[in-house]
């Protein structure tokens, strides 16, 4: 961990270190740490440390001390799927939404509105098992289900799937 001793500019800021595609929360405020989820010394997942950079409230360092900028973070960055998951987080809470992260990397929750959504890629194959699959979870926890698809372009696309009982047709 780094030294304590980093002093930040911005004293409402996230403090983050970011190590070997990890990053490890330092000093956090509490109105985000309560917004969020975070918590001094534990890790930070990194679509959330993303977000953080990019509106400018986390000041990330890496283990030498130096300053890390978005674009610093985003050429470390191994997952993929990280920065697609970013793309809708961020374009969620721009337009005010609570999101949480779910049980996997590419699930958002937004609690207020018992909604989960699944992030994917334009390119990413899904088949009809495993939305059946999903559909079916989120009835059990009493959710609705979002597809959100990103483009090439960052631009997201929300579909949202539900099961539909359809009446037997019967012939004459």
């Amino acid at each position: 961990m780094l030294a304590v001793g980093i002093r930040s500019k911005m004293p409402n800021n996230v403090i983050v270190e970011y190590v070997k595609g990890k990053a490890y929360v330092l000093r956090v405020p509490t109105n985000i740490a309560e917004r969020l989820g975070l918590r001094e010394g534990k890790e930070i997942p990194i679509p959330i440390l993303l977000y953080l950079t990019y509106t400018g409230v986390a000041e990330v360092y890496n283990d030498r001390g130096e300053k890390l900028l978005f674009e610093d973070v985003i050429k470390e960055l191994k997952d993929v799927e990280a920065f697609t998951v970013f793309t809708v987080l961020h374009d969620l809470m721009k337009k005010g939404k609570k999101v949480l992260l779910g049980d996997s990397m590419r699930e958002l929750i937004l609690p207020d509105e018992k909604i989960k959504v699944m992030v994917i890629d334009e390119d990413s194959y899904i088949s009809a098992e495993d939305i059946y699959k999903l559909v079916e979870k989120s009835i059990k926890q009493e959710t609705r289900l979002i597809i959100a698809v990103v483009d090439i372009n960052g631009e997201t696309t929300y579909y949202e799937v539900s099961k539909m009982d359809f009446p037997r047709i019967e012939r004459r």
